[in-house]
Protein backbone atom coordinates (compact mmCIF):
# COMPACT_ATOMS: atom_id res chain seq x y z
CA UNK A 1 0.00 0.00 0.00
CA UNK A 2 1.29 3.44 -0.87
CA UNK A 3 0.26 6.82 0.44
CA UNK A 4 1.27 9.93 -1.45
CA UNK A 5 1.29 11.01 -5.09
CA UNK A 6 1.14 8.94 -8.24
CA UNK A 7 4.47 7.65 -9.47
CA UNK A 8 5.91 8.83 -12.74
CA UNK A 9 8.33 11.29 -14.19
CA UNK A 10 8.15 14.06 -16.71
CA UNK A 11 9.93 13.93 -20.03
CA UNK A 12 10.67 17.29 -21.60
CA UNK A 13 11.33 16.98 -25.34
CA UNK A 14 10.68 20.65 -26.19
CA UNK A 15 12.74 23.55 -24.91
CA UNK A 16 12.43 27.27 -25.63
CA UNK A 17 13.69 30.15 -23.47
CA UNK A 18 11.26 30.78 -20.61
CA UNK A 19 8.10 29.32 -22.11
CA UNK A 20 5.01 28.66 -20.03
CA UNK A 21 2.08 26.64 -21.36
CA UNK A 22 -1.38 26.92 -19.84
CA UNK A 23 -3.57 24.02 -20.93
CA UNK A 24 -7.33 24.09 -21.11
CA UNK A 25 -8.72 20.55 -21.29
CA UNK A 26 -11.37 20.00 -23.93
CA UNK A 27 -14.79 18.56 -23.36
CA UNK A 28 -15.72 14.96 -24.18
CA UNK A 29 -19.45 15.47 -24.03
CA UNK A 30 -22.59 14.41 -25.88
CA UNK A 31 -23.74 16.39 -28.89
CA UNK A 32 -26.78 15.91 -31.04
CA UNK A 33 -29.17 15.78 -28.08
CA UNK A 34 -31.31 18.85 -27.63
CA UNK A 35 -30.28 20.82 -24.59
CA UNK A 36 -33.00 22.26 -22.38
CA UNK A 37 -32.58 26.03 -22.20
CA UNK A 38 -34.35 28.59 -20.13
CA UNK A 39 -33.49 32.19 -19.51
CA UNK A 40 -34.38 34.85 -16.99
CA UNK A 41 -36.03 38.01 -18.23
CA UNK A 42 -34.27 40.09 -15.58
CA UNK A 43 -31.27 42.10 -16.79
CA UNK A 44 -29.64 41.82 -13.36
CA UNK A 45 -28.16 38.66 -11.82
CA UNK A 46 -30.14 37.28 -8.91
CA UNK A 47 -28.49 36.51 -5.54
CA UNK A 48 -28.53 32.82 -6.52
CA UNK A 49 -26.71 33.55 -9.80
CA UNK A 50 -24.08 35.57 -7.95
CA UNK A 51 -23.56 32.81 -5.38
CA UNK A 52 -23.36 30.15 -8.09
CA UNK A 53 -20.81 32.17 -10.06
CA UNK A 54 -18.63 32.45 -6.95
CA UNK A 55 -18.86 28.69 -6.39
CA UNK A 56 -18.06 28.02 -10.06
CA UNK A 57 -14.96 30.21 -9.84
CA UNK A 58 -13.68 28.42 -6.74
CA UNK A 59 -14.34 24.97 -8.20
CA UNK A 60 -12.48 25.91 -11.38
CA UNK A 61 -9.35 26.97 -9.50
CA UNK A 62 -9.37 23.77 -7.41
CA UNK A 63 -9.39 21.60 -10.52
CA UNK A 64 -6.55 23.29 -12.43
CA UNK A 65 -3.37 21.22 -12.58
CA UNK A 66 0.13 22.71 -12.62
CA UNK A 67 2.23 20.29 -14.69
CA UNK A 68 5.42 22.28 -15.27
CA UNK A 69 6.86 25.39 -13.67
CA UNK A 70 10.39 26.71 -13.94
CA UNK A 71 9.99 29.94 -11.98
CA UNK A 72 7.46 31.18 -14.55
CA UNK A 73 4.52 31.20 -12.12
CA UNK A 74 3.00 32.82 -10.23
CA UNK A 75 3.02 35.88 -12.46
CA UNK A 76 2.94 39.43 -11.01
CA UNK A 77 -0.43 40.54 -9.68
CA UNK A 78 -0.54 43.50 -12.05
CA UNK A 79 1.20 44.95 -15.09
CA UNK A 80 1.38 44.27 -18.80
CA UNK A 81 0.67 40.91 -20.41
CA UNK A 82 0.28 39.93 -24.07
CA UNK A 83 -2.41 37.38 -24.88
CA UNK A 84 -2.71 35.31 -28.07
CA UNK A 85 -4.63 32.33 -29.38
CA UNK A 86 -8.23 31.59 -30.29
CA UNK A 87 -8.91 30.22 -26.81
CA UNK A 88 -8.22 33.61 -25.26
CA UNK A 89 -11.19 34.94 -27.23
CA UNK A 90 -13.47 31.88 -27.56
CA UNK A 91 -12.61 30.36 -24.19
CA UNK A 92 -14.02 26.86 -23.69
CA UNK A 93 -16.52 26.84 -20.83
CA UNK A 94 -17.38 23.15 -20.80
CA UNK A 95 -19.82 20.80 -22.46
CA UNK A 96 -21.77 21.08 -25.67
CA UNK A 97 -25.19 19.74 -26.63
CA UNK A 98 -26.91 18.11 -23.65
CA UNK A 99 -23.87 18.98 -21.53
CA UNK A 100 -24.36 22.71 -22.05
CA UNK A 101 -25.48 25.17 -19.39
CA UNK A 102 -27.38 28.31 -20.34
CA UNK A 103 -25.48 30.69 -18.09
CA UNK A 104 -25.76 34.43 -18.52
CA UNK A 105 -22.24 34.84 -19.90
CA UNK A 106 -18.77 33.26 -19.92
CA UNK A 107 -15.68 35.23 -18.91
CA UNK A 108 -12.97 34.74 -21.53
CA UNK A 109 -9.27 34.62 -20.70
CA UNK A 110 -8.71 38.13 -22.05
CA UNK A 111 -11.69 39.48 -20.13
CA UNK A 112 -10.41 37.86 -16.96
CA UNK A 113 -7.01 39.51 -17.34
CA UNK A 114 -8.44 42.94 -18.11
CA UNK A 115 -10.98 42.65 -15.30
CA UNK A 116 -8.16 41.90 -12.85
CA UNK A 117 -6.38 45.11 -13.87
CA UNK A 118 -3.81 43.76 -16.32
CA UNK A 119 -3.03 45.79 -19.43
CA UNK A 120 -3.26 43.56 -22.51
CA UNK A 121 -0.51 44.57 -24.96
CA UNK A 122 -1.43 42.35 -27.91
CA UNK A 123 -1.28 44.18 -31.23
CA UNK A 124 -4.76 44.76 -32.73
CA UNK A 125 -3.49 43.61 -36.15
CA UNK A 126 -3.13 40.06 -34.84
CA UNK A 127 -6.14 40.04 -32.50
CA UNK A 128 -8.64 41.38 -35.03
CA UNK A 129 -7.41 39.02 -37.75
CA UNK A 130 -7.68 36.04 -35.37
CA UNK A 131 -11.22 36.95 -34.30
CA UNK A 132 -12.31 37.35 -37.94
CA UNK A 133 -10.64 34.10 -39.00
CA UNK A 134 -12.29 32.16 -36.18
CA UNK A 135 -15.69 33.55 -37.14
CA UNK A 136 -15.06 32.47 -40.74
CA UNK A 137 -13.92 28.97 -39.68
CA UNK A 138 -17.02 28.47 -37.55
CA UNK A 139 -17.60 28.02 -33.84
CA UNK A 140 -15.55 25.19 -32.37
CA UNK A 141 -12.94 25.15 -35.14
CA UNK A 142 -10.25 26.52 -32.87
CA UNK A 143 -7.09 25.40 -34.64
CA UNK A 144 -8.48 26.35 -38.05
CA UNK A 145 -9.33 29.82 -36.72
CA UNK A 146 -5.76 30.61 -35.68
CA UNK A 147 -3.61 32.98 -37.74
CA UNK A 148 0.16 32.96 -38.05
CA UNK A 149 2.17 35.45 -36.04
CA UNK A 150 4.92 37.47 -37.66
CA UNK A 151 7.85 39.09 -35.90
CA UNK A 152 5.91 42.35 -36.13
CA UNK A 153 2.56 41.10 -34.76
CA UNK A 154 4.25 39.01 -32.05
CA UNK A 155 5.75 42.10 -30.46
CA UNK A 156 3.72 43.85 -27.73
CA UNK A 157 2.35 47.38 -27.98
CA UNK A 158 3.97 48.14 -24.61
CA UNK A 159 6.96 46.56 -22.86
CA UNK A 160 6.13 43.22 -21.23
CA UNK A 161 8.02 40.03 -20.54
CA UNK A 162 5.00 37.70 -20.40
CA UNK A 163 2.79 36.38 -23.20
CA UNK A 164 -0.25 34.12 -22.77
CA UNK A 165 -1.01 31.82 -25.71
CA UNK A 166 -4.32 30.01 -25.56
CA UNK A 167 -4.82 26.89 -27.68
CA UNK A 168 -8.29 25.37 -27.51
CA UNK A 169 -10.04 22.15 -28.52
CA UNK A 170 -13.44 20.63 -27.86
CA UNK A 171 -15.18 17.35 -28.72
CA UNK A 172 -18.35 15.38 -28.20
CA UNK A 173 -20.22 12.17 -28.94
CA UNK A 174 -19.53 11.16 -32.55
CA UNK A 175 -16.78 13.75 -32.76
CA UNK A 176 -13.85 12.30 -30.83
CA UNK A 177 -10.30 13.58 -31.08
CA UNK A 178 -8.31 12.30 -34.04
CA UNK A 179 -4.54 11.77 -34.13
CA UNK A 180 -3.96 14.60 -36.61
CA UNK A 181 -2.46 18.08 -36.62
CA UNK A 182 -4.91 20.70 -35.46
CA UNK A 183 -6.73 18.09 -33.42
CA UNK A 184 -4.86 15.83 -30.97
CA UNK A 185 -1.62 17.47 -32.11
CA UNK A 186 -0.73 21.12 -32.53
CA UNK A 187 -0.97 22.29 -36.11
CA UNK A 188 1.89 24.07 -37.88
CA UNK A 189 0.46 27.53 -37.19
CA UNK A 190 0.12 26.90 -33.46
CA UNK A 191 3.62 25.47 -33.19
CA UNK A 192 5.05 28.32 -35.27
CA UNK A 193 3.30 30.88 -33.08
CA UNK A 194 4.84 29.39 -29.94
CA UNK A 195 8.26 29.62 -31.54
CA UNK A 196 7.62 33.22 -32.64
CA UNK A 197 6.55 34.28 -29.16
CA UNK A 198 9.58 32.58 -27.62
CA UNK A 199 11.78 34.92 -29.68
CA UNK A 200 10.15 38.03 -28.23
CA UNK A 201 9.18 37.22 -24.62
CA UNK A 202 11.04 35.98 -21.59
CA UNK A 203 7.97 34.01 -20.52
CA UNK A 204 5.33 32.63 -22.89
CA UNK A 205 2.08 31.30 -21.46
CA UNK A 206 0.29 28.86 -23.76
CA UNK A 207 -3.24 27.65 -23.08
CA UNK A 208 -4.20 24.39 -24.77
CA UNK A 209 -7.53 22.56 -24.96
CA UNK A 210 -7.36 18.76 -25.05
CA UNK A 211 -4.00 18.62 -26.83
CA UNK A 212 -1.41 16.05 -25.83
CA UNK A 213 1.75 17.04 -23.97
CA UNK A 214 4.09 16.70 -26.94
CA UNK A 215 5.55 20.12 -26.19
CA UNK A 216 6.77 19.98 -22.62
CA UNK A 217 7.47 23.70 -22.24
CA UNK A 218 8.99 25.62 -19.36
CA UNK A 219 5.56 25.72 -17.77
CA UNK A 220 2.31 23.88 -18.29
CA UNK A 221 -1.02 24.47 -16.55
CA UNK A 222 -3.98 22.25 -17.33
CA UNK A 223 -7.00 24.51 -17.03
CA UNK A 224 -9.62 21.82 -17.69
CA UNK A 225 -13.30 22.81 -18.08
CA UNK A 226 -13.47 25.99 -15.99
CA UNK A 227 -17.12 26.99 -16.43
CA UNK A 228 -18.61 30.45 -16.73
CA UNK A 229 -15.94 32.14 -14.58
CA UNK A 230 -13.12 30.70 -16.73
CA UNK A 231 -11.05 33.85 -17.23
CA UNK A 232 -11.30 35.02 -13.62
CA UNK A 233 -10.46 31.57 -12.24
CA UNK A 234 -7.43 31.28 -14.50
CA UNK A 235 -6.08 34.64 -13.34
CA UNK A 236 -6.56 33.57 -9.70
CA UNK A 237 -4.19 30.64 -10.31
CA UNK A 238 -1.75 32.43 -12.63
CA UNK A 239 -1.02 35.23 -10.17
CA UNK A 240 -0.99 33.02 -7.08
CA UNK A 241 -4.19 34.31 -5.46
CA UNK A 242 -5.05 30.59 -5.36
CA UNK A 243 -2.44 27.86 -5.14
CA UNK A 244 -2.93 25.16 -7.80
CA UNK A 245 -3.97 21.92 -6.11
CA UNK A 246 -5.59 19.81 -8.85
CA UNK A 247 -4.28 16.43 -9.98
CA UNK A 248 -4.42 14.78 -13.38
CA UNK A 249 -7.39 12.46 -13.86
CA UNK A 250 -5.77 10.59 -16.75
CA UNK A 251 -2.34 9.61 -18.06
CA UNK A 252 -0.49 11.78 -20.60
CA UNK A 253 1.59 9.30 -22.57
CA UNK A 254 4.76 10.37 -24.37
CA UNK A 255 3.38 8.93 -27.62
CA UNK A 256 -0.21 8.46 -28.78
CA UNK A 257 0.71 4.97 -29.99
CA UNK A 258 1.49 3.91 -26.41
CA UNK A 259 -2.23 3.84 -25.56
CA UNK A 260 -3.43 0.25 -26.11
CA UNK A 261 -6.59 1.33 -27.97
CA UNK A 262 -4.83 3.95 -30.12
CA UNK A 263 -5.07 2.07 -33.42
CA UNK A 264 -8.78 1.31 -33.20
CA UNK A 265 -10.20 4.19 -31.18
CA UNK A 266 -12.97 6.16 -32.88
CA UNK A 267 -11.98 7.19 -36.42
CA UNK A 268 -8.37 6.00 -36.21
CA UNK A 269 -9.15 2.73 -38.00
CA UNK A 270 -10.65 4.62 -40.94
CA UNK A 271 -14.26 4.17 -39.90
CA UNK A 272 -16.37 5.16 -36.95
CA UNK A 273 -17.20 1.86 -35.29
CA UNK A 274 -17.21 0.78 -31.65
CA UNK A 275 -13.63 -0.08 -30.77
CA UNK A 276 -12.82 -3.51 -29.32
CA UNK A 277 -12.08 -3.81 -25.64
CA UNK A 278 -8.34 -3.34 -25.99
CA UNK A 279 -7.77 -2.41 -22.36
CA UNK A 280 -10.04 -4.49 -20.14
CA UNK A 281 -9.03 -3.98 -16.52
CA UNK A 282 -5.83 -2.27 -17.71
CA UNK A 283 -7.35 1.09 -18.49
CA UNK A 284 -5.40 4.31 -18.08
CA UNK A 285 -2.76 4.34 -15.36
CA UNK A 286 -3.39 0.65 -14.58
CA UNK A 287 -2.01 -0.22 -18.00
CA UNK A 288 1.04 2.02 -17.86
CA UNK A 289 1.91 1.10 -14.26
CA UNK A 290 1.64 -2.60 -15.10
CA UNK A 291 3.29 -2.77 -18.50
CA UNK A 292 5.53 0.25 -19.09
CA UNK A 293 8.60 -2.00 -19.39
CA UNK A 294 6.89 -3.97 -22.12
CA UNK A 295 6.04 -0.73 -23.98
CA UNK A 296 9.52 0.75 -23.87
CA UNK A 297 11.98 -0.86 -21.47
CA UNK A 298 14.24 2.16 -20.92
CA UNK A 299 12.35 3.91 -18.10
CA UNK A 300 8.95 5.34 -17.11
CA UNK A 301 10.19 8.77 -18.26
CA UNK A 302 10.24 7.58 -21.87
CA UNK A 303 6.65 6.29 -21.71
CA UNK A 304 4.64 8.83 -19.70
CA UNK A 305 4.99 12.61 -19.71
CA UNK A 306 2.52 13.23 -16.88
CA UNK A 307 1.16 10.33 -14.82
CA UNK A 308 -2.31 9.94 -13.35
CA UNK A 309 -2.66 11.81 -10.05
CA UNK A 310 0.17 14.24 -10.78
CA UNK A 311 0.16 17.95 -10.03
CA UNK A 312 2.56 20.61 -8.77
CA UNK A 313 2.08 23.54 -6.41
CA UNK A 314 3.59 26.97 -5.74
CA UNK A 315 4.55 25.66 -2.31
CA UNK A 316 5.80 22.24 -1.16
CA UNK A 317 4.34 19.51 1.04
CA UNK A 318 5.55 16.56 3.07
CA UNK A 319 3.20 13.56 3.35
CA UNK A 320 3.86 10.97 6.04
CA UNK A 321 1.78 7.81 6.57
CA UNK A 322 0.89 7.42 10.24
CA UNK A 323 -1.43 4.45 10.71
CA UNK A 324 -3.16 1.78 8.64
CA UNK A 325 -6.13 0.07 10.27
CA UNK A 326 -8.46 -2.59 8.90
CA UNK A 327 -11.59 -4.33 10.05
CA UNK A 328 -13.78 -6.89 8.32
CA UNK A 329 -14.97 -4.39 5.72
CA UNK A 330 -12.82 -1.24 5.64
CA UNK A 331 -9.22 -0.11 5.48
CA UNK A 332 -8.42 3.32 6.92
CA UNK A 333 -5.18 5.17 6.27
CA UNK A 334 -4.11 8.21 8.28
CA UNK A 335 -1.54 10.59 6.78
CA UNK A 336 -0.05 13.82 8.08
CA UNK A 337 0.42 16.58 5.51
CA UNK A 338 2.74 19.50 6.29
CA UNK A 339 3.21 22.63 4.20
CA UNK A 340 7.01 22.86 4.00
CA UNK A 341 7.07 25.79 1.56
CA UNK A 342 6.64 29.54 1.80
CA UNK A 343 3.10 29.99 0.43
CA UNK A 344 -0.38 28.92 1.50
CA UNK A 345 -1.85 25.97 -0.37
CA UNK A 346 -3.76 22.69 -0.43
CA UNK A 347 -2.52 19.18 -1.13
CA UNK A 348 -4.15 15.91 -2.20
CA UNK A 349 -3.31 12.59 -0.56
CA UNK A 350 -3.75 9.54 -2.80
CA UNK A 351 -3.83 6.00 -1.41
CA UNK A 352 -2.96 3.09 -3.74
CA UNK A 353 -2.94 -0.63 -3.07
CA UNK A 354 -1.33 -3.60 -4.81
CA UNK A 355 -3.28 -6.87 -4.47
CA UNK A 356 -1.71 -10.35 -4.70
CA UNK A 357 -2.03 -11.84 -8.19
CA UNK A 358 -3.65 -15.09 -7.18
CA UNK A 359 -6.19 -16.50 -9.60
CA UNK A 360 -7.81 -13.46 -11.24
CA UNK A 361 -5.38 -11.13 -13.00
CA UNK A 362 -4.88 -7.74 -11.36
CA UNK A 363 -3.10 -4.50 -12.28
CA UNK A 364 0.10 -3.54 -10.50
CA UNK A 365 -1.70 -0.96 -8.36
CA UNK A 366 -5.06 0.75 -8.03
CA UNK A 367 -6.24 4.03 -6.52
CA UNK A 368 -8.22 3.18 -3.41
CA UNK A 369 -9.12 6.65 -2.16
CA UNK A 370 -7.99 10.21 -1.79
CA UNK A 371 -8.54 13.35 0.24
CA UNK A 372 -7.64 17.04 0.05
CA UNK A 373 -6.44 19.21 2.90
CA UNK A 374 -7.77 22.59 3.88
CA UNK A 375 -5.63 25.55 2.88
CA UNK A 376 -2.48 25.24 4.98
CA UNK A 377 -0.19 28.10 5.93
CA UNK A 378 3.59 27.58 5.75
CA UNK A 379 4.58 25.18 8.51
CA UNK A 380 0.99 24.14 9.22
CA UNK A 381 -0.03 20.45 9.25
CA UNK A 382 -3.27 18.51 8.87
CA UNK A 383 -4.00 14.82 9.31
CA UNK A 384 -6.29 13.19 6.75
CA UNK A 385 -8.02 9.82 7.04
CA UNK A 386 -8.74 8.00 3.77
CA UNK A 387 -10.96 4.92 4.03
CA UNK A 388 -11.96 2.34 1.44
CA UNK A 389 -13.68 -1.07 1.36
CA UNK A 390 -11.44 -4.09 0.80
CA UNK A 391 -14.03 -6.70 -0.25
Amino acid sequence: MRCGRALGAVSRPFRRRMVLSVALAGALVPVGLTAAHSATTSPDPSPLEIANAKLSRQAATEGMVLLENRDALPMPSSGNVAVYGVGAYATVKGGTGSGDVNNRSTVSVRQGLEGAGYTVTTKPDYWNAMVANYASAGAGHYAQGEVALTDATAQPTQPTTTALYVIARNSGEGADRTATKGDYYLNDTERGNLEALARHYAKVVTQVTDVNGEQALDGLLLMSQPGQEAGRALVDVLNGSVDPSGKTSDTWAASYSYYPASSSFSFNDGKFTPEPDAEGIYEGYRYFDSFYKAIKPASPESVVNYPFGYGLSYTSFDIKSQTVQADAKTVSVRAKVTNTGSRRGKEVVEVYFSAPRTGVDKPYQELAGYGKTDELAPGQSQTLTVSFPHD
